[in-house]
């Protein structure tokens, strides 16, 4: 990997991976690079050559994101998980195991959105704001014990203690989407 400023051909500084790169990402400033070799993700500082943080994935890294305005990555790998870190921690993000096999992560430029392609579907995903996991109907049984619908969710390795609010929006089979209901 090398860095090279927009004005001349001079690399800045030059760094070796364990592993081919097959993925490459920089923030508009050029401040961040993040970078992908075989199942391992670096974020890099343009003033120096040593990765900021590295982070090891369950499998090959399939797509990589940065945010245009730096502080956000976003990543996939072929275990059907992405994951999603800002830049001033590798122990800042969370990571979500999808049913299918995510094809692509995108973050926009002011990290406000992330956008998730897995093979047929599109999850749209506001930093910061809610954490949008869908629930397909092989995941939701009813429970004819307490007469209610139940489904199994497992937070992140990074969720934080404390206090959290669930939404939920149910499609029916006309595909009318309810209310949100907060719980």
């Amino acid at each position: 990997v090398a860095l090279f400023h927009r004005s001349n051909a001079t690399a800045v500084w030059t760094t070796t991976t364990y592993s081919a790169v097959d993925f490459l990402s920089v923030s508009d400033t050029g401040l961040y690079a993040a970078v992908a070799a075989s199942d391992e993700v670096y974020l890099y500082k343009n003033s120096s050559s040593v990765a900021f943080w590295k982070y090891t994935l369950n499998d090959e890294v399939n797509s990589l994101s940065i945010s245009g305005d730096g502080t956000q990555v976003s990543v996939s790998d072929n275990s059907q998980r992405f994951y999603f870190f800002k830049t001033t921690s590798v122990n800042s993000g969370w990571s979500y195991q999808s049913h299918n096999l995510v094809r692509a992560v995108s973050l926009s430029s002011d990290s406000g959105k992330l956008l998730v392609a897995t093979q047929d579907k599109i999850l749209r995903v506001e930093s910061d704001v809610w954490y949008d996991i869908y629930i397909d109907n092989s995941e939701i049984c009813y429970n004819t014990d307490c007469g209610c619908w139940i489904s199994n969710m497992t937070p992140s390795k990074y969720t934080e203690i404390g206090l959290h609010q669930a939404r939920l929006q149910f499609k029916d089979s006309d595909n009318n989407l309810s209310n949100w209901a907060y719980i």
